[in-house]
């Protein structure tokens, strides 16, 4: 289903670009430790990621896209934001991760989290093919 949106995107990615002047953007967050984690607890490596992508959703605007990619990846899709704001709005995301772990600050569990941001255009065929296999 993933990879549906993702050929539709960019399909008419070329026009959108015409008319709105930037380019689509996907960001991926990726848990590195996600394998430490599942092993503590299986259900806890989910959770994780529920909680990357409800504070995603929280953090982003309705016009953007928030959606799990494999079992250890978020994927934030931006259509309408350019790519010299992008780091605002990572930083909202990241700032309620940072609340989350103030709040819960008796559980000792670390999120390592690697991030991937592309502009549409120069998404590589390897990911595009990553898309089609999931």
């Amino acid at each position: 289903m993933l990879f549906l949106l993702i050929f539709l995107l960019m399909g008419i990615e070329e026009r959108r670009q015409e008319i709105k002047g930037h380019p689509l953007i996907i960001s991926i967050l990726e848990v590195k430790n996600f394998n430490e984690i599942t092993s503590i607890n299986a259900a806890l490596g989910d959770q994780v990621i529920q909680l990357l992508l409800d504070i995603s959703r929280d953090h982003v605007r309705g016009s953007d896209i928030v959606r799990r990619y494999q079992d250890d990846k978020v994927i934030l899709i931006f259509p309408e934001t350019e790519f010299s704001n992008l780091n605002i709005i990572l930083n909202r995301v990241f700032a309620g991760l940072d609340k989350w772990k103030i709040v819960n600050k008796s559980n000792e569990l670390n999120i390592d989290l690697d991030i991937v941001c592309k502009t549409m255009a120069s998404l590589d065929e390897a990911i595009v093919k990553d898309f089609e296999r999931n």
